[in-house]
């Protein structure tokens, strides 16, 4: 028996052990001192086992905010792990290593970042 490929990915998210959730990652890049938003900044994220593993690179919109998602099919979702940096040119890099069990207020994981200016 030959499955078709939208049977695949159900399949294979059952066999994740369990239902969809569905984590948001958000927040806002400013300059420390002006308080100003950093446009273009780019976020990496790096998620933990406990919510999927992988990774994924965001961008600061013109009002420093950035935010993504992600769908994961396990028993149970931690956030515990996640490595958020940011980084722009012009300005030191920002780094948090998130340590709470849970991924935040209604699986909405909100880190916001303030870079140094880096004199020219």
């Amino acid at each position: 028996m030959r499955l078709r490929p939208a049977a695949l990915i159900v399949a294979a998210a059952l066999a994740c052990g369990g239902p969809e959730t569905v984590v948001q990652i958000q927040g806002t890049v400013t300059a420390v001192g002006s308080g100003l938003p950093v446009r273009g900044a780019d976020v990496g994220v790096e998620w933990a086992r406990g919510s999927g593993g992988g990774a994924m690179t965001l961008h600061t919109d013109r009002d420093g905010h950035y935010a993504g998602r992600r769908s994961v099919h396990l028993a149970s979702v931690t956030c515990n792990g996640t490595v958020i940096t940011v980084r722009k040119s012009g300005f030191a890099s920002a780094y948090n290593a998130y340590s709470d069990s849970t991924c935040g207020s209604g699986n909405v994981l909100t880190l916001d970042f303030k870079l140094i200016p880096i004199p020219q």
